[in-house]
């Protein structure tokens, strides 16, 4: 207990003399490694403070806004996103992290337009394509839906989650022949997915009725 009381000390110290020495970009790397250990508000502390010393760089507002998002603080998220875009309209990590916001707070027509950005900035951005498959399939626009799991499978052809969704799509659309080929390459790929072995014997039995 007194190891742990002790490294939390030298850690607020060491926080202390990097804002005393307005140290921005060595605050910028321990909020990082704060994220990394879930440690989010003193992740925040250490962006707030570098934000105070660069209030011009777009990358410490963009990886504030992962933090927010994170504690599920969307509003501050998505300004911090587009502060970031307002300093590097072409900043695409931003783009996209703005559109995995509105995407989770249903706002879908948005999340297409910021998800069209980032790969236009990006266009190997393969979870892009991704997710633009799966806010597709939520609209119901099934064409589209494939068309960008497709693309996401042709820069990684070994990307679980679209086969995946790809797969999931194929059965609930009644194409059990590609969703039991979708469900066996992803089988070989992950083989710890037990949904995966459940959806590919249900397909077996669409077939074989």
């Amino acid at each position: 207990m007194y190891f742990f009381i002790s490294l939390r000390q030298n850690i607020i110290a060491l926080v202390e003399v990097l804002i005393e020495e307005k140290a921005s970009k060595e605050l910028s790397r321990l909020a990082f490694k704060f994220k990394e250990l879930k440690l989010f508000e003193q992740s925040l502390k250490c962006l707030d403070s570098a934000l105070r010393f660069e209030p011009k760089n777009p990358y410490y507002y963009n990886n504030r806004g992962l933090i927010y998002n994170l504690l599920q603080k969307f509003d501050e998220s998505i300004r911090d996103f587009e502060k970031a875009l307002s300093l590097n309209s072409n900043l695409a990590e931003a783009h996209f992290n703005l559109r995995n916001v509105c995407s989770k707070l249903g706002k879908f027509k948005e999340a297409l337009t910021r998800y069209k950005n980032a790969i236009n900035l990006n266009p190997d951005l393969f979870d892009a394509y991704n997710n633009l498959g799966i806010i597709y399939t939520r609209l119901e626009d099934f064409d589209s839906a494939f068309n960008n799991f497709n693309k996401t499978l042709s820069i990684n052809k070994n990307y679980t989650n679209s086969y995946y969704n790809r797969a999931k799509l194929y059965f609930e659309t009644s194409n059990f022949r590609k969703a039991l080929n979708d469900y066996t390459e992803l089988i070989k790929l992950d083989s710890s997915l037990k949904e995966a072995f459940d959806y590919r014997g249900r397909s077996y039995l669409q077939l074989n009725k």
